[in-house]
């Protein structure tokens, strides 16, 4: 997958309604199917993942893996 392909498809998830509205529908996106079991695509967790990392991961694709840089605490 391409750098291009990669940065659409992170920015469509981020677009669609199901994670943009996640919030909003919260409550009502929990429908019963004919089997009994919701229709819950997105858990709370992985929204807020996304919601707070958008940046950081669409900047990803653009860094060398072997450049990675570590954070120290000083002490």
């Amino acid at each position: 997958m391409g750098r291009d392909h990669y940065v659409s498809k992170v920015t469509k998830l981020r677009e669609n309604p199901q994670v943009r509205d996640f919030e909003v529908f919260r409550e009502t996106n929990h429908r019963k199917r004919k089997m009994g079991l919701p229709e819950v695509y997105f858990d709370h967790t992985f929204i807020d993942f996304l919601k707070d990392n958008y940046s950081r991961i669409l900047r990803a694709i653009d860094k060398d893996p072997g450049l990675e840089t570590h954070n120290t605490i000083s002490r």
